[in-house]
């Protein structure tokens, strides 16, 4: 009997022996705690990082397509005018046609041309306001329309316009080359991020259309 009373107080023992301390829970608890905040900050930022990825990728998508429209529209247009536009009046239509077209080495911040399709007249030009810089196209002296998202900040835009004389124009054969235009454009997007994503971008377009009247 005695022997009995022993054994199952040894097993008793060893089954106490087993079990977990209070020390030992609170120090499990503590450690999967650190853990699952660390998991969590970890996984919230990768969540804000992927948003301001993607509205990354969205600005720059809607600037290449701003860029592509005015670059197809400028190779297809003619009678290509570059001018300084006056940012205190952000009504300013466009300029009288000039159908010698008005070459500009020095560099402007607007264009108007004519457009091949339809023979409308087709302006573009940088507006800056306090809040943002943007680039905007006027067809037919209408109202200025925006093209390029509120998160694209255009610090710089500048067209050089050469070789805009027809052939046939003012002294014969005097303008032997064919019309181009040179763009230049630069800025950064704001999407969040501690430092902005800037750009700089240089273009050349030459006329599509045959320069001989």
């Amino acid at each position: 009997m005695t022997q009995f009373f022993l054994q199952k107080s040894v097993q008793s023992k060893t089954a106490h022996s087993r079990a977990f301390t209070l020390v030992e829970l609170m120090v499990s608890l503590s450690i999967f705690s650190i853990v699952m905040v660390i998991s969590v900050g970890t996984l919230l930022t990768m969540i804000d990082i992927n948003a301001k990825g993607q509205a990354l990728s969205s600005a720059m998508t809607n600037l290449s397509f701003a860029l592509d429209s005015m670059t197809r529209e400028i190779r297809t247009g003619y009678h290509y005018q570059c001018y300084v536009t006056n940012d205190s009046n952000e009504n300013q239509g466009l300029p009288a046609e000039n159908e010698e077209g008005v070459d500009c080495e020095d560099g402007a911040n607007s264009i108007v041309f004519v457009r091949e399709r339809d023979g409308a007249r087709l302006g573009y030009r940088l507006l800056e306001t306090e809040d943002n810089s943007v680039i905007q196209q006027n067809l037919s002296d209408t109202n200025w329309q925006q093209i390029t998202s509120e998160e694209v900040v255009i610090d710089g835009f500048e067209f050089k316009v050469t070789g805009s004389e027809p052939y046939y124009t003012g002294s014969v054969g005097s303008d032997k080359k064919q019309p181009a235009v040179d763009l230049f454009i630069s800025g950064h997007i704001d999407n969040g991020l501690a430092e902005p994503t800037e750009f700089s971008m240089q273009t050349h377009i030459v006329g599509r259309r045959i320069d001989l009247f």
